[in-house]
């Protein structure tokens, strides 16, 4: 280890972070405020590459209202964010459990 820095990723209030079986890609969550006001809350990931920093994709976890109590939901947890172990699939779970295809991010 170098210590080197290889990419810097424009994400912030990581909310939960997984690196692909191959290391080629991190998948990267975030709580996104979309109105402050209604407390309206996106938990979204992001995924790139890590060799290059480049954000391949933007998943939109789910449109969650802090007022209604979902709170507790708009983070994703520890193991809240992972690919399965042949890379094909991401998991993504908050108040729901999602599988992302990811067939389409260039290899």
């Amino acid at each position: 280890m170098d210590g080197n820095l290889l990419a810097r990723l424009p994400v912030n209030g990581i909310e939960g972070i997984a690196v692909s079986p191959d290391g080629q890609f991190i998948a990267v969550g975030q709580r996104e405020v979309l109105d402050s006001a209604t407390d309206n809350i996106q938990p979204t990931v992001h995924v790139f590459e890590i060799a290059t920093g480049r954000k391949l994709a933007t998943m939109i976890h789910d449109n969650l209202r802090l007022g209604r109590g979902e709170y507790s939901y708009a983070a994703f947890g520890p193991d809240g964010i992972r690919f399965t172990a042949d890379g094909r699939y991401l998991l993504t779970s908050t108040i729901h459990t999602k599988i992302w295809s990811l067939n389409r991010i260039s290899r």
